[in-house]
């Protein structure tokens, strides 16, 4: 196929959790695997992971946004045997609000005193990348939130502080766990709708 004949076959990568520099692919063959459909969007830079989400659907991840612009600016890749539409990831928007999941303990979130220690260690530090406007942890018992138990949401000042927040924070251990870092859409942050899963 025409498709084919782009591809040399890629070696396996990590599959990162899709972030803000991750585009959604849609149409993709389905004798297609993760490694194809690498090599295929390495056309646009550097790919640190693919990931299959469901039928001809799968997420790409790029190592930086403008590579991620890049892709949606071509929207599309149409032969005789394929149509592949390239649309934004679910967490590619630029926001001023983050989410960053694995921060907080059970011990944390269960204990007054180890609970008021940790917002003000991660307003803190959250700080150091911009102003801070407002931080919410859910807890267990906060019946306004109860999809976003565990999870801290942050919204800054500006989009600056939550991209220099996101680079720094994402993968880096707090605690002893792994943190997962993700812009948040403002509309929901303001809302009070808080979800660890859109």
């Amino acid at each position: 196929s025409d498709l084919s004949k782009m591809i040399q076959g890629a070696p396996g990568l990590a599959n990162p959790t899709p972030n803000e520099n991750t585009v959604e692919v849609h149409g993709v063959p389905e004798e297609f695997r993760e490694a194809e459909v690498t090599e295929l969007f390495s056309l646009f830079g550097k790919v640190l992971g693919t990931v299959f989400k469901e039928k001809k659907t799968f997420f790409v991840t790029y190592s930086h946004y403008q590579e991620c612009e890049k892709a949606l600016l071509v929207k599309e890749f149409k032969g005789d045997d394929f149509d592949i539409a390239i649309k934004e990831g679910p967490h590619s928007r630029p926001s001023t609000a983050i989410l960053l999941k694995n921060m907080m303990t059970n011990d944390m979130l269960g204990d007054s005193e180890e609970f008021e220690d940790a917002l003000l260690d991660i307003k803190q530090e959250c700080e150091s990348y911009g102003r801070v406007v407002h931080i919410v942890i859910p807890r267990a018992k906060d019946v306004q939130h109860p999809e976003g138990t565990g999870g801290v949401f942050v919204k800054f000042e500006g989009k600056d502080g939550a991209s220099r927040a996101l680079k720094d924070l994402n993968g880096r251990r707090f605690d002893g766990n792994i943190i997962e870092g993700q812009y948040y859409p403002e509309d929901l942050f303001d809302a009070g709708t808080l979800k660890l899963k859109l």
